[in-house]
């Protein structure tokens, strides 16, 4: 007889004792495992909801008025640097040409 619970059957065919405790372990275990797989689909959901409100502000005003740690959680802490060594690079190539012309080259 195949019940589809693991465990030694007694003469009749029923679990015996510590198998039933056993499978209840298991129900309660399976049970609580998909209580936080649900609680973890719904983090990751509210997650990228902050995450996209947190670049559609730095969008706004500028990464300035995000931490150094929510740059880096939001991957925008390397984009942000190199605007800024690519900024200043311009500046300085602009101060530094007398006549006021140049032109980029590739």
């Amino acid at each position: 007889m195949n019940t589809g619970m693991i465990g030694s059957h007694g003469n009749n065919g029923q679990l015996q004792a510590p198998d039933l405790h056993v499978q209840e372990v298991i129900r309660s275990a399976e049970r609580e495992l998909n209580e936080l797989l649900q609680r973890r689909a719904e983090l990751m959901k509210r997650i990228g909801t902050i995450k996209q409100t947190l670049a559609g502000l730095a969008n706004i005003f500028g990464d300035s008025v995000l931490s150094g740690q929510l740059l880096t959680f939001l991957d925008r802490k390397a984009a942000s640097r190199f605007n800024t060594v690519v900024t200043d690079a311009m500046g300085s190539l602009w101060r530094s040409n007398n006549s006021g012309n140049f032109c980029l080259r590739a």
